[in-house]
């Protein structure tokens, strides 16, 4: 969303800088209209914006797409930690408790690890690690 609405600030800046511009040359011929009225209708700058929209809308969808495959590991970041830990010391573990609990943790930790540090979409250049 950040990219998609600071594109489309930027794209209404560039096209409302040139509000206040007469075009030189025309200026009697077209009333002083501003430059930008004829900026804003020209067909080649309208899709150039669509372009770009779309473009960014489409990376936007492949960047959800890719974030979703992490939504297995949230439970790191969201869970309570001293709640999980009082929840499994309230069951008072045996040794071998401990045990699959460190190897539930390990096995995530060497799951996370296989995933690739750089993951690419389009001009974008996703950093996991």
């Amino acid at each position: 969303r950040d990219i998609q609405g600071s594109i489309n600030k930027c794209s209404r800046a560039i096209l409302s800088c040139s509000k206040t511009i007469p075009i030189w040359s025309a200026s009697e011929v077209l009333g002083g209209q501003p430059m930008y009225e004829l900026i804003a209708k020209d067909k080649d700058v309208i899709k150039t914006v669509l372009l770009l929209t779309g473009s960014v809308e489409a990376a936007k969808r492949q960047v959800y797409d890719y974030l979703q495959t992490f939504i297995k590991y949230d439970w790191l970041w969201k869970g309570n930690k001293q709640q999980a830990y009082d929840a499994f010391m309230a069951k008072a573990p045996t040794l071998e408790d401990f045990e699959m609990e460190l190897k539930r943790y390990v096995d995530v930790e060497m799951e996370i690890t296989k995933i690739p540090p750089v993951h690419n979409i389009g001009a974008l250049s996703l950093e996991t690690g």
